[in-house]
């Protein structure tokens, strides 16, 4: 039973990742409208403390977004391949059983990481985008929840299979 609910968990994040790589993509220009309006700061007063973290070049903006959606696209690829693979090893013994869940565990955390740089460290303490009255606090609670998720799902997931004798 726990190792049909951790192929479910780690096929849900694959969906997650590709699901939300293949939106990025779709609004693909929507979204570095977002990401410039972040690295501009134009929702902060002119001030000599903010005017030196501003980054007005469009290059930059491109490069951020990939860094968001390369991750997604990855964990989505990742752990779906490790979904489909522990689901054709459920009956092995705990060691091969335990060895498929490796890439599973290496995508929930390139996502949590991802968000973590991109949207806490990046978005909120640098660009200070809390400050914008328009994002409010709701980029940083979602990317909140998925971090939590994502290391909650990889921490279960790395949790040793019962013995083959307890199968």
């Amino acid at each position: 039973m726990i190792r049909f609910l951790k192929i479910l968990m780690v096929l849900s994040v694959g969906a997650w990742g590709a699901f939300g790589a293949l939106g990025n993509l779709l609004d693909y220009s929507e979204g570095v409208g977002e990401v410039m309006k972040v690295m501009k700061m134009n929702y902060l007063e002119e001030s000599p403390r903010s005017r030196w973290q501003r980054v007005e070049m469009p290059m930059f903006s491109h490069l951020a977004y990939v860094v968001i959606l390369l991750p997604k696209l990855l964990t989505g690829i990742l752990c779906t391949w490790c979904g489909l693979n522990m689901l054709r090893l459920v009956g092995a013994n705990s060691a091969k059983f335990s060895a498929a869940k490796r890439m599973g565990v290496l995508g929930c955390v390139l996502s949590a990481v991802m968000l973590f740089f991109s949207f806490v460290v990046m978005a909120g303490i640098y660009f200070e985008a809390w400050r914008n009255p328009d994002f409010a606090v709701v980029p940083h609670h979602y990317a909140s929840v998925y971090i939590c998720t994502l290391m909650l799902f990889s921490i279960f997931l790395q949790m040793p299979e019962q013995s083959d004798s307890e199968n």
